[in-house]
C-alpha cells in the first residue's frame, strides 16, 4: 500500500502545475526565432506516429513566418526569392492521417488494438505541393514503399524534389497537444543542376 501512495505522491508533485512539463520541442517553440542549432532529436526510424485523435482529414492553414538563406549569396536554392510572396500569407490545403497499413498482424482485433496513426504522406505531399505550386506545377508525389522517410515529388519540366527525413522528435505535453519536428535532406534535381 505504501508503494501505491508513494507513486501517487510522486505523480501529484510532477503534475502539480496542472499539466505536463514542456519538453525540448515545446521550449523551442517558445524561443522561436532565436534558434542557434538543430533540436536534439533521434535518427528517423520508421514513420512518425501521431496520437489517435489526429486520425482523419484536416484543413490546414500554414503561414511562413521567416525566410533565411544562411549560405547566400554563394548558395541560394531555386525558388528562394519567389517564396517571399508567401511570407505572412496563409496557404490552405488538406491533409490526412490514417492507420498504418496492416503488416501481417494476426487478426483484425489485434490490428485495431495495435494500429498506429501515421500521415498519408503521398496525399499530404501532393496537396501541399499543389497549394504552393498550383495544380499544374506538380505531377505526382511518390513515397518509397520500403521507407516512409523518402519521398519524391515530380514537378513539371523534368524536375524532382527528393525529400529524405533524417531525424525526428515528438512530444505530447498533454492529451490535447502534440508537437513534432522532422529534419529532412532535400535534393532538387533540374535539367542540369542539382541542389542539396
Amino acid at each position: 500500500m505504501k508503494v501505491i501512495w508513494s507513486f501517487c505522491l510522486v505523480l501529484l508533485v510532477l503534475l502539480w502545475d496542472g499539466g505536463a512539463r514542456a519538453g525540448v520541442l515545446g521550449d523551442r517553440i517558445s524561443s522561436f526565432p532565436n534558434w542557434e542549432s538543430k533540436p536534439p532529436i533521434a535518427v528517423a526510424k520508421g514513420d512518425l506516429v501521431y496520437p489517435d485523435w489526429m486520425a482523419g482529414n484536416w484543413n490546414v492553414a500554414s503561414t511562413l513566418v521567416d525566410l533565411a538563406a544562411p549560405l547566400a549569396p554563394n548558395i541560394v536554392t531555386p525558388g528562394f526569392e519567389s517564396n517571399r510572396q508567401y511570407l505572412q500569407q496563409p496557404v490552405l490545403f488538406k491533409v490526412r492521417f490514417q492507420p498504418e497499413k496492416n503488416r501481417g498482424l494476426i487478426s483484425n482485433y489485434t490490428f485495431k488494438k495495435a494500429q498506429k496513426i501515421v500521415a498519408d504522406r503521398t496525399f499530404n505531399g501532393l496537396n501541399i505541393a499543389k497549394a504552393y505550386l498550383g495544380d499544374d506545377g506538380v505531377l505526382s508525389v511518390k513515397v518509397d514503399p520500403t521507407n516512409p522517410n523518402r519521398q519524391i515529388t515530380v514537378l513539371k519540366w523534368e524536375r524532382q524534389l527528393i525529400s529524405i527525413v533524417t531525424s525526428r522528435g515528438a512530444e505530447t505535453p498533454n492529451p490535447r497537444e502534440f508537437v513534432s519536428t522532422e529534419i529532412s535532406q532535400q535534393i532538387f534535381r533540374g535539367e542540369s543542376d542539382i541542389y542539396l
